[in-house]
């Protein structure tokens, strides 16, 4: 709606269907409108909005004390209920909201209702009403504070119109008084008529210099233009004689500039007000100083006409603002909702219940995406947990093996060759054994492979680790939990036992395998027993070079008497028959032959190819555990974690259902703060709703033609105030 085609509606409603001298020709029309600001800060000041605040449409009285704002608002409301006293008696913002009621005989519907005492109901009794305002005023001790108090008052004799009544100023301070009392009063005020959605009624008395005037003053510093600032100038009757404050009340005054125009009032006295002097008596007393003293305006002034002007000027003003107020609401429920969702829904058990399941199967399903990948949605902020323990197996732990193999080939020496061949035999030996040579070399090699293979363990653990500390984090996705802590240590210490149950099984798995490889050479890999018929064949040919015929045809014999070992032949030739060396015999060790055998055996090339034996056998069991250790580990510490109905989710239940409720047990200031979210959340909706509904009427078809009766402003009046808000 365009905010001419909402004043035009407005201008219109006043104007249309009512007889001249009705009360309030519009009060059916517009009153929901204020409720609705009524209810709002009623909302806000139960629930509150948290740090974000609304600027609402909304009328703010400002003024010295003793500059008659206390019989400004006691026009307005028709009697008195406000405190009254010397010092300063108001101490916080009193929301006023006027209601207008159908008038009934019995009068039930009327009185006020005080939003602190909601079981009292509306009440009669001013005087206990005033008592009350006062006691809920020195419930801080007396202090400046910011809470508000809500006064309803509902009457047949009221104009529907709110307005927030703050401390008066006051520049000394009497005794007893805060020494920065006038500062604090005026943080106050500025807070309230500094919102850009607040109308300023800067009240001013005729009898003291306008241009001094505190609460004129004050509008100024926060509405330097005036364009939301209307002016009460009170105490008409008591200016010196031969002063008038014509040039005030008609706008052509150079001292003061308020766009929203001055309305003047004659007010109780004191005396007035002890003598039960009643505000309908003060209005018509009113109405005749002003036909006396200033006829040509007192159908722009006084009592009766100010209620008017306020309640037209707040009609005006909430409609103008109300596509800003709906943004802000709508920002607001986001804002909550968004609070809502950093905290679960856990108030009963099956809330409780529900949270639960769905945290541990969240849980397990972004573990299994961790390590499986996701074709469909996958990270690029990190890489997956999968994808690092592929590089562990591919990468890192291939490389350990390759500084293992180059370890363990350092490790064989000639001279280590020697003595193992020598201590093959004894005292009394007659042969050595070159295969038992062998075989311990070859053992003793294997035991470099331990260290990275339980090292693979480790780091695959490790990663799994952070996979799940990743998963656990609020940053995460995971912001409810951290209100859990003892479900967040339970999802932690259940998954750190499982591994370490499982890792050591894996680790002990891996020494046994490796044992087994040690204590037993054997193989009977095609192509490794090839390899090492040839490395004998030629270890032979080195042995017996420059024997005596006889020696060397048996040893060409036995030679050639050595079978192929074709790829993946089942007739392979028995491991043992492919080591031994001279016919099938141990070489002889007797006193003539054993010391050429040795210094043979010393020769540059039978060590080598004794050391590329053992290499040999070294490089078959490390292509064994290279296979071996990753399926091992994939086995017990992975496939838990990522198959369906493993035993991490399985564990994870168990350990979770039993103790549901006590895990799920929120703090209780954070259970108070969710539930005053729910209910904010609720009042919102409901403010929203009525908002569209007010904002979606169709001017076109909803206004009519007309001009306004009798003492309303006409429509061009209207055109000039719009355009002043």
């Amino acid at each position: 709606m365009e905010k001419n085609g909402i004043l035009q509606y407005i201008s219109r409603r006043y104007s249309s269907g009512k007889q001249k001298g009705e009360f309030c020709p519009i009060m059916d029309e517009s009153k929901g409108l204020i409720e609705l600001v009524n209810k709002l800060q009623k909302y806000f000041k139960s629930t509150g909005c948290g740090p974000r605040k609304i600027e609402l449409p909304q009328i703010v009285v400002v003024g010295a004390q003793s500059s008659g704002k206390s019989s400004v608002l006691d026009g307005l409301i028709g009697f008195s209920i406000l405190p009254r006293g010397s010092g300063t008696v108001t101490k916080c913002p009193i929301i006023v909201q006027l209601i207008t009621i159908a008038e009934t005989k019995d009068k039930e519907e009327e009185g006020i209702e005080l939003e602190d005492f909601p079981d009292d109901g509306r009440s009669q009794d001013y005087d206990e009403v005033r008592r009350k305002i006062t006691e809920l005023m020195e419930r801080n001790g007396g202090a400046i504070t910011d809470t508000p108090i809500i006064v309803r008052v509902y009457s047949p004799n009221v104009v529907t119109l709110t307005v927030v009544d703050l401390p008066g100023i006051k520049r000394l301070t009497s005794a007893g008084e805060p020494s920065n009392l006038e500062k604090l009063i005026f943080a106050l005020s500025r807070k309230y008529i500094n919102e850009k959605n607040a109308i300023i009624l800067a009240v001013s008395p005729a009898n003291y210099e306008i241009c001094n005037s505190d609460g004129l003053l004050l509008a100024k510093e926060a509405d330097p233009n005036g364009n939301r600032t209307i002016g009460v100038l009170t105490k008409l009757d008591l200016m010196d004689e031969g002063t008038n404050a014509r040039e005030l009340l008609t706008g052509v005054s150079k001292d003061v500039q308020v766009k929203l125009g001055m309305i003047g009032l004659v007010n109780r006295s004191q005396k007035d007000i002890d003598n039960n002097f009643s505000v309908q008596m003060q209005m018509a007393k009113e109405k005749d100083f002003l036909s006396k003293h200033y006829a040509d305006l007192a159908a722009q002034n006084g009592v009766p006409y100010l209620r008017k002007r306020l309640h037209k000027l707040l009609v005006q003003h909430i409609l103008k603002c109300l596509p800003k107020v709906l943004d802000d609401l709508d920002d607001l429920l986001k804002h909550c909702n968004k609070r809502l969702d950093e905290i679960p829904d856990v108030m009963t058990k099956k809330d409780q219940l529900v949270f639960v399941y769905k945290v541990s199967h969240r849980f397990e399903n972004r573990l299994k995406i961790e390590i499986e990948g996701s074709t469909r949605r996958p990270e690029y902020r990190h890489l997956y947990g999968g994808v690092l323990i592929k590089d562990i197996f591919e990468k890192r732990f291939a490389e350990d093996m390759e500084v293992a193999e180059a370890t363990a080939d350092e490790s064989i020496t000639d001279s280590m060759i020697l003595r193992a061949f020598r201590n093959s035999g004894s005292f009394d030996s007659m042969f050595g054994n070159p295969e038992a040579v062998f075989r311990r070399l070859a053992q003793n090699q294997i035991k470099y492979i331990e260290k990275p293979a339980l090292k693979c363990a480790d780091r695959v653990n490790e990663e799994i680790i952070k996979i799940v500390d990743r998963n656990l984090a609020e940053g995460n996705g995971n912001i409810g939990l951290k209100y859990f802590l003892s479900l967040r240590k339970l999802l932690k210490t259940t998954i750190t036992s499982l591994l370490d149950a499982n890792l050591e099984t894996v680790k002990n798995q891996i020494k046994d395998y490796i044992r087994v490889q040690s204590s037993v050479i054997f193989s009977l890999d095609a192509a490794f027993l090839q390899t090492i018929a040839d490395l004998r064949r030629r270890l032979e040919k080195q042995l017996y070079a420059g024997e005596d015929s006889s020696a060397a045809e048996d040893e060409a014999d036995s030679v050639a008497s050595l079978p192929d070992v074709p790829n993946g032949s089942s007739n392979v030739a028995s491991y043992g028959n492919v080591l031994k060396i001279g016919n099938g015999k141990k070489l002889c060790a007797s006193n003539g032959n054993r010391n050429r055998l040795l210094m043979k055996l010393k020769e540059p090339e039978c060590i080598n190819l004794i050391k590329e034996m053992v290499k040999n056998y070294f490089r078959l069991v490390k292509s064994h555990i290279q296979d071996f250790v990753p399926k091992l580990i994939a086995d017990r510490l992975i496939i838990p974690f990522s198959e369906d109905d493993g035993s991490l989710g399985i564990e994870l239940r168990d350990k979770i259902m039993d103790n549901y409720e006590s895990l799920t047990q929120l703090p209780a200031d954070v259970r108070a703060s969710r539930e005053r979210d729910v209910q904010l959340k609720e009042h919102l909706k409901e403010i929203i709703l009525e908002v569209k509904e007010i904002l979606n009427v169709d001017v076109d078809e909803n206004c009519e033609e007309g001009k306004f009766e009798g003492d309303q402003f006409s429509d061009d009046a209207d055109e000039t105030e719009s355009e002043d808000l």
